[in-house]
């Protein structure tokens, strides 16, 4: 093959085992007819097309003691990398493994893992490896090699002490350049002197001595291994938790926390500070900082190298800041104190490079920060990023940071999501995206804009001042607010369901599965980052810290998240979330590493709440195919493996509008199949669902229910609610009235309902098959957490549950009920019944409309354009394109109109509505608001 070159691999650190040679550590590569050609150290180039890779002397690599095989690669002006890697074995054919990497970073990491090969590969080794490229040179190696199964294999090259400016691997030359020829160094570079001084990590105050942190520190062995942490016992925690992480990151990432809670007891004074102690801290942040420069880009590197072990570098070097600068100084050669300087730049930069197979751009720019999900948002915030500049002692971090910080504070939407700055973070609805278009706001989109306020906070009298916008300072605001309006009694049970997560199914004690602790951390940062003549908006966030703690009323109303197809309706005495899934959302992720069996959390779920601990024991004990609202087989199952599953909607149908007070929103249910789950009963539901909300009350309704497979023996059913059996449940079902008390487990079946329990009362408005059950259940809370709740011992073993569900044994089915929230008891539910306010004017899958005449309101889902809606009071209604609509009779006779687009639609510039043949034509909002509700009034004529 044109431009082939044979290498031969030789290696310095070389171990015969039965005449078969295991490499250990780097390669050293020597070409065969032609000249070595070094960019520079480690760099290998390869002109052709093929890299040929063999043991000197016909001896073998032997993989039974190798971890992983890979290299990093670059081809100047190339958009990307094409190549297939031959193995080849002592017998039989090679096996080949196709690898294409898009080069955005300019770096592209290629690695394989020897533990997923086939069994001859694995018990006789690697004869030969030939890379073959899709088009010719020239490339560029860099770390070809080798990883050993050995965790503490080799020394790395470690840069001398410095108090110059340190740049990560990596870096443009242009961009070092630019840097030190920068007229402002040296007024930089005393900026960053400041800055650590004064550093808030440096200001805490020390405290009580702690026996626990006395006991860690005696695990520290003489070269600095931790005893309780030996790489035997890190395997075996690693897989009690189920870890689905390489042994060297499973090590690592056992290893860092260690070290951290290590360097904070010596912070706060919980170790006693004497030499000999703060010798074995050293030598333990040596050791293991050592092992981890050592991987290298050995596969599976991650978390622990760009979040983990970068915290463990810039705690250890500020901890340390007189030792560390006397070490630069060279006044200071201690080599203990020299090794950790050496160390901290490398660990800690490395939160600007790793890892670099998801790096968008060369490091040390803006455009690094953004495209991928490693480096936006919330990853962006856990880096340590400026605290990595301060001991990089790095100007040009510093200016990366706060661009990326004023560029971050910004909101996405779906039509506008690739010229987005961040396809992760505050949507524009006011809540956040992460993950994906996945619902969050406590985790990756807080923690996202946690590090933007501290950013603020404590970068606003340096000369890195991020500047921000009015506009963005309401975008801040906008999201603080939106978490007040998904959590109920916040300063004890913070988040609902009705914002669920993949730690949602935890089990606390004290309520909820998450604390407001983050958010009132964010409201306090963002003060402090506020100038004086800011008083107002100061305020602002101060009522809505006030909220957090429990001393300023919540929110009270109806809320439309039109970015994440949800919806918040809730008083004083009730909550009820409603959420749905779309083409441009995505469902609640499914991990066995956290929260699992949540697969059906946002298909059309209703989270219905007569008090903040109505599910803080029940979600321990659900049907997890029995979520309130759903429409879903029923059927059990359990996830294998440790594969994350988040699923998307079919349909972008779906939306809904608001008024502050009431609101509606409705979508076209089905889901898309993934590949982590294959299981066919998952998928093929479609159906048509919407939710009418009120003061009083909310009707539910669902048309062309269909199951496009149909599985004998799984029937397919709506759940009305699945609940905590806390009292005495009254109903009738089609029956005279029957009572049950909790612990008086029973089963009815009818095809007419009126039910009252915990002040919520349900009823049906359709002909069908209504089912009614409290029973008395065993744990679930490790099926669904296995993680968080083995360490919860205080975990209730058994509940009573209350579930209600609708039957669909037929095609094209059909469901209507209500769910009233202000039932004290059965007859009250029954006169209430007998004067309905509610009228269900169309269930179809072409609209979907209920008027309730006491509020003179009617609302409707008009999925198909050509629906008519003829109303006994507006007379008939259409829209132009699908929609959801409310129409609101004022006191002056004046006709208020609501309307959102279903499908969000950047090209529909206006909407047309037509009442009794007059149509009226007005404009909708535009990105990044497409979706949101907008409003018109029609004058009494």
């Amino acid at each position: 093959m044109k431009g082939k070159f044979i290498w031969v691999v030789l290696c310095s650190a070389i171990a015969l085992l039965a005449q078969r040679v295991l490499f250990h550590g780097e390669l050293s590569c020597k070409m065969e007819g032609g000249v070595l050609q070094k960019g520079r150290p480690q760099w290998l180039r390869v002109d052709g097309r093929s890299l040929e890779l063999t043991p000197s002397e016909g001896a073998t690599f032997q993989t039974g003691e190798i971890l992983g095989f890979g290299f990093m690669v670059k081809a100047p002006g190339k958009s990307e990398i094409q190549l297939k890697a031959h193995f080849h074995g002592n017998q039989g054919a090679p096996q080949t493994m196709n690898a294409r990497s898009v080069v955005r970073g300019k770096w592209r990491q290629f690695s394989w893992n020897f533990r997923n090969w086939p069994k001859e590969l694995r018990q006789n080794g690697v004869a030969k490896i030939t890379l073959e490229f899709a088009e010719d040179g020239p490339y560029f190696f860099d770390d070809l090699r080798f990883t050993p199964e050995d965790i503490m294999h080799g020394e790395t090259p470690l840069p001398p002490p410095t108090s110059q400016p340190f740049f990560p691997q990596y870096t443009e030359p242009e961009q070092i350049q630019a840097c030190l020829n920068d007229s402002q160094l040296p007024q930089k570079l005393a900026e960053i002197q400041r800055l650590r001084r004064n550093h808030p990590f440096r200001k805490l105050e020390p405290y009580e001595y702690s026996q626990k942190h006395a006991d860690f520190y005696a695990e520290i062995q003489p070269d600095g291994s931790i005893s309780s942490l030996t790489p035997e016992k890190v395997r075996k925690i690693e897989a009690d938790m189920r870890s689905h992480r390489l042994e060297h990151e499973g090590f690592s990432r056992q290893t860092a926390p260690r070290l951290g809670t290590l360097l904070r007891a010596w912070r706060m004074g919980q170790i006693e500070r004497t030499p000999a102690n703060k010798a074995k801290l050293l030598r333990a942040i040596n050791y293991h900082g050592m092992i981890e420069c050592n991987r290298r880009m050995e596969a599976g590197r991650w978390v622990t190298t760009a979040f983990w072990f970068p915290g463990v570098a810039t705690s250890a070097y500020l901890i340390f800041l007189d030792d560390m600068e006397a070490v630069e100084a060279g006044t200071d050669t201690e080599p203990e104190h020299v090794l950790l300087n050496r160390l901290c730049k490398v660990l800690a930069a490395n939160a600007y490079t790793q890892p670099l197979t998801n790096l968008p751009a060369p490091p040390l720019t803006v455009e690094a920060f953004r495209h991928d999900g490693a480096w936006v948002s919330g990853n962006f915030g856990y880096r340590h990023l400026i605290d990595a500049a301060l001991v990089c002692n790095n100007p040009l971090m510093l200016d990366v940071c706060r661009e990326v910080v004023e560029k971050g504070v910004s909101v996405i939407s779906w039509n506008t999501r690739q010229a987005a700055f961040w396809q992760e973070g505050p949507t524009a609805d006011g809540s956040g995206w992460g993950h994906g278009t996945q619902h969050l706001l406590f985790r990756y989109p807080s923690d996202g804009v946690t590090i933007i306020v501290e950013t603020l906070a404590n970068l606003k009298d340096s000369l890195w001042k991020p500047r921000l916008t009015p506009a963005q300072y309401d975008i801040l605001l906008n999201f603080l607010r939106s978490t007040l309006w998904v959590s109920w009694k916040p300063e004890q049970y913070g988040p609902t369901l009705a914002i669920s997560d993949r730690e949602c199914m935890r089990f606390r004690k004290d309520g909820g599965f998450f604390t407001m602790k983050k958010m009132q951390r964010i409201g306090t940062l963002f003060q402090e980052s506020l100038l004086p003549e800011q008083k107002e908006l100061h305020d602002q966030i101060q009522q809505i810290l006030l909220t957090m703690e429990g001393k300023a009323p919540e929110p009270s109303g109806n809320h439309y998240f039109w970015n994440n197809d949800d919806m918040i309706h809730r008083r004083k005495d009730y909550f009820a979330g409603i959420k749905m899934v779309s083409s441009r959302t995505r469902n609640c992720e499914s991990t066995p590493l956290a929260s699992s069996l949540t697969d059906f959390f946002k298909d059309g779920a209703t989270i219905l709440m007569a008090h903040p601990h109505t599910y803080t024991v029940a979600k321990g004990f659900w049907d997890p195919c029995a979520v309130p609202g759903t429409t879903v087989r029923q059927f059990p199952f359990q996830h294998k493996g440790t594969a994350w599953r988040t699923y998307e909607g079919c349909f972008d149908l779906a939306g809904g509008v608001s008024d502050g007070t009431f609101g509606t929103c409705g979508f076209r249910y089905g889901k898309k199949p993934i590949r982590e789950n294959k299981d066919p009963r998952f998928y093929k539901v479609e159906a048509f669902k919407s939710y009418f909300c009120f003061e009083n009350e909310m009707v539910c309704l669902g048309s062309g229910i269909r199951d496009l497979q149909p599985t004998e023996g799984v029937p397919l059913r709506t759940t009305i609610d699945q609940t905590e059996w806390n009292a005495p449940v009254a109903f009738r079902l089609g029956n005279p009235r029957e009572t049950k008390v909790p612990g008086q487990d029973f089963q009815a079946q009818g095809t007419s309902l009126l039910l009252a329990h915990d002040g919520f009362g349900y009823m049906t408005l359709s002909d069908g098959d209504v089912r009614v059950q409290g029973n008395l259940r065993q744990e679930r809370w490790l099926d669904f957490n296995v993680a968080q709740n083995s360490k919860e011992s205080e975990r209730p073993k058994t509940q009573n549950i209350l579930q209600i569900q609708l039957e669909h044994a037929k095609q094209d089915a059909s469901y209507a009920y209500l769910v009233h929230f202000r039932t004290p008891d059965l007859p009250a539910l029954e006169a209430y019944a007998e004067e309905l306010p509610v009228q269900i004017l169309s269930n179809t899958k072409q609209l979907q409309a209920v008027r309730h005449n006491a509020l003179q309101l009617l609302q409707a889902l008009f999925f198909d354009p050509e629906a008519v809606l003829n109303d006994p009071v507006f007379g008939k209604i259409t829209v132009d394109a699908p929609s959801a609509v409310m129409l609101c009779k004022r006191s002056d006779g004046s006709l208020q109109i609501f309307l959102s687009d279903l499908k969000q639609d950047a090209e529909r510039t206006t909407a047309t509505f037509t009442c009794n043949g007059k149509s009226f034509s007005f404009p909708l909002p535009q990105n990044p608001f497409c979706g949101k509700t907008t409003t018109f009034t029609i004058p009494k004529e």
